[in-house]
């Protein structure tokens, strides 16, 4: 099996302005397998206070502390994204994150589910919530944020505290077509230009080290390699993931 990576990251993300209007509230169910995933009821965005946080004060503690810092949320609906973001704003350090310590990172969850309007599921949830102006603020990923950037939302990406989640792209030992398979990796890792184009339109880590001297300034800073972010160890979700998924969606069930 050869393997070849890729990367994204889970970042936070604010709105810099919304409007002060009171809208309706509206419900976002999410996409998800399992019923208890669904979001709660949305509040009516009344205010634009979370959207005028400074960009000093943007830190990911600041996106725990509702009290100080009130407005809509949305967090994305992956344990494995979340909780290592948690846990590090509960003030774990980066090189003691794994074990992720589960009490504390939930604890620290349950303060702030009442503030969370939605728990998107995809990327397009993501985006959606913030596009409407539903939520002041997200933790995402941030080739979703670009996206939105660039076609108008007012956002600013903080990535303090981000996680870096790596992907692979792999061939199974008995692909049916698995030649085939081997030349469309070749082509991908030593083809730096495709993957800056790729990068133009989601800015995801790419495979190819050469790809940041081929992007403008603005979508090479849009990378996670750009960053001092968090890794993500797979390994230890993998092996913990049945109490994980059991404790998730007991905290979902309670935060609807």
């Amino acid at each position: 099996m050869l393997v070849v990576p890729s990367t994204c990251s889970r970042t936070t993300c604010w709105r810099r302005c919304r409007t002060t209007s009171p809208r309706s509230s509206k419900r976002f169910r999410s996409t998800g397998p399992s019923p208890s995933t669904g979001s709660k009821r949305g509040r009516p965005a009344s205010s634009s206070r979370a959207g005028r946080i400074s960009s000093a004060r943007r830190r990911r503690r600041t996106f725990f502390d509702a009290k100080t810092f009130p407005g809509a949320r949305a967090i994305v609906n992956e344990p494995n994204q979340v909780l290592p973001f948690a846990a590090l704003a509960a003030g774990i350090p980066a090189d003691k994150l794994f074990p992720v310590d589960l009490d504390k990172a939930f604890a620290l969850l349950d303060k702030i589910k009442s503030d969370v309007s939605v728990w998107p599921s995809s990327g397009d949830q993501q985006q959606q919530v913030l596009r409407s102006g539903e939520v002041d603020m997200a933790i995402m990923w941030n080739g979703r944020a670009y996206d939105l950037i660039q076609k108008g939302t007012p956002l600013d990406i903080v990535w303090d505290g981000a996680l870096l989640d790596p992907g692979y792209i792999v061939v199974l030992k008995d692909a049916p077509h698995k030649d085939l398979a081997f030349k469309y990796m070749e082509y991908y890792a030593t083809h730096p230009e495709q993957q800056a184009d790729w990068a133009k339109v989601l800015p995801y880590g790419m495979a190819n080290k050469k790809v940041a001297s081929l992007l403008p300034e603005k979508v090479s800073d849009a990378l996670p390699s750009s960053h001092d972010v968090v890794r993500i160890d797979p390994s230890w979700f993998a092996a913990n993931q049945k109490e994980i998924a059991k404790r998730w969606q007991e905290f979902l069930a309670g935060a609807q």
